[in-house]
């Protein structure tokens, strides 16, 4: 694919200052006028017209050079199967640096300042509910100022990565991974625009299970798996490793995920491109402490490192606990790199040993003997209840057949999952 040029990004790249602290309020004609928090009024008639002068680019319908991945888009440090070593980061021209100074992102968009439109809050980034009332649709706003470097930095890094997964549309895009919009940049700020998630975390509904007493029925931990599997499928064909899932970053697609259990795989921040061809491999040592895999420790991995991580997702699914969880994280490191998966607790008596089976694949310490997303999507486990993403039962809460003995650490759940 060819490189995006300097034009093309000073189509989308727009600088501004965000609006901080001020409620916002829409009267009849469609303006906004903005009250601070000393009762001033700050009027957005300026920044309207502005708007009607200049208008705001959009992506051209059909201009598949649009998403190209750039020459210098972010990728991790990589090495080569000759052990060289390289890494390619943005450079300055990447991102348009012209700073405006207007709200643009208010101008676009309503944002939803309120406690109710908070969708989510990382370290330094905050998603909140975005509105389009030109086109009538609702999206999920991820924002983060730039005195954050690390922060600012991740997220170009995946606002590149999922530009380049929504180039691939033409082809059939995966359901399951989260849709990217577009970004705007502002003086002080970063924003990029993704596809409104309704529903919460899985982490959220493992959790409320636990609180109950209860674990989840196999039938619905199969359609979670499947699905973060073609996610995996998908990326990992294009050579994209995520590096960071986990059930806090699988996003119940709909409000009432009882009904329907439709997810998506969400925060690419972490998420890098493989480069340097086959035998090449990754040795940045990123990811979640319980999550992570023993060669990701060794700063030498593969696309397998998420297979691992889907294995201790799944483990979580079936008995809300983590598999190699240690009293700090230097145990729990000690635990990945030599401990043997364990399923003698209560809460696998009645799991199937298929589903064990498919977890100890996941869990194999050694990648090369690891199976890949397409292998596993093939594994028995899936096949035994007639079960698949396409036709399968909605999900519902766990059953008092799956009712068992709360397991110990249910009570410090949230020390376990680093909430």
């Amino acid at each position: 694919m060819s490189s995006l040029s300097n034009s093309d990004l000073e189509k989308v790249r727009v600088e501004f200052t965000p609006v901080t602290a001020e409620a916002k309020l829409t009267r009849e004609d469609g303006s906004v006028k903005l009250i601070r928090e000393d009762g001033s009024v700050k009027d957005d008639e300026k920044r309207r017209q502005r708007e009607a002068r200049t208008g705001v680019a959009r992506p051209k319908e059909g201009d598949d050079s649009y998403w190209d991945w750039p020459s210098d888009a972010p990728t991790a440090h990589a090495t080569d199967a000759s052990g060289s070593s390289s890494s390619a980061s943005f450079n300055d021209d990447y991102w348009s640096k012209d700073a405006c100074g207007v709200d643009q992102v208010d101008v676009m968009y309503h944002i939803d300042y309120s406690s109710a439109g908070e969708l989510g809050v990382g370290t330094k980034t905050t998603v909140r509910k975005a509105y389009d009332q030109k086109v009538g649709k609702a999206f999920a706003v991820k924002s983060v100022r730039k005195v954050h470097v690390e922060e600012y930095n991740a997220m170009k890094r995946e606002a590149a990565i999922l530009a380049l997964l929504g180039s691939d549309e033409a082809s059939g895009s995966c359901p399951y991974i989260i849709k990217y919009n577009h970004v705007v940049e502002e003086r002080n700020s970063f924003h990029m625009l993704l596809e409104m998630c309704h529903g919460s975390e899985l982490y959220g509904y493992v959790a409320n299970l636990a609180q109950k007493d209860q674990t989840m029925p196999e039938r619905h931990a199969i359609l979670y798996a499947q699905q973060i599997l073609r996610a995996l499928s998908y990326l990992h064909q294009r050579g994209i490793v995520h590096r960071d899932v986990k059930l806090e970053n699988l996003v119940h697609k709909h409000r009432n995920y009882y009904k329907n259990n439709e997810i998506r795989l969400i925060d690419f921040g972490l998420a890098t491109r493989m480069t340097g061809g086959e035998g090449s491999y990754l040795t940045e040592k990123v990811g979640s402490p319980q999550y992570v895999a023993p060669e990701v420790l060794n700063e030498r991995y593969t696309e397998k490192c998420d297979i691992w991580s889907v294995g201790v997702v799944a483990y979580a699914l079936l008995s809300a606990e983590a598999p190699f969880l240690g009293a700090s994280n230097t145990e729990t490191y000690y635990k990945i790199q030599n401990s043997d998966v364990s399923f003698h607790q209560v809460a696998w008596e009645k799991v199937s040993n298929e589903a064990k089976d498919f977890i100890r694949s996941c869990l194999e310490k050694d990648p090369s003997a690891r199976p890949s997303a397409d292998q596993l999507l093939a594994h028995e486990w899936f096949h035994q209840q007639r079960l698949s993403v396409d036709g399968g039962r909605p999900a519902s809460t766990g059953t008092d057949s799956n009712k068992k003995r709360k397991p110990k650490f249910l009570s410090k759940v949230s020390r376990l999952f680093g909430k």
